[in-house]
């Protein structure tokens, strides 16, 4: 995966990670479990954060006509498994407010 490539996903996981903005969207995910569209908040955050990186690599198709190759796919899916015990704990930490 490109350097730069790399660095952004890294720095987007720690913009989604901000302790403000997740609160936003647990504020949000409890009004949709109250109307039973969510079941989880931290399953639905984590969701929102897979989502996230997924659209990272559409805008960059669309964009920059950048497509991720599958071995970039599954390094994407390597820098997810590095940050999963910061991810896993800054995500409890917020669905628990």
């Amino acid at each position: 995966m490109d350097p730069a490539i790399r660095e952004y996903i890294m720095k987007h996981i720690d913009n989604f990670l901000n302790e403000e903005k997740l609160l936003k969207k647990v504020s949000l995910f409890k009004e949709y479990q109250k109307i039973g569209l969510v079941s989880s908040i931290e399953n639905a955050l984590y969701g929102a954060l897979i989502e996230s990186l997924h659209d990272i690599t559409i805008v960059l198709n669309v964009f920059e006509g950048y497509s991720l190759t599958s071995g970039e796919m599954l390094e994407l899916v390597d820098i997810i498994k590095n940050e999963s015990s910061k991810i896993k704990s800054v995500v409890s930490k917020a669905s628990s407010h």
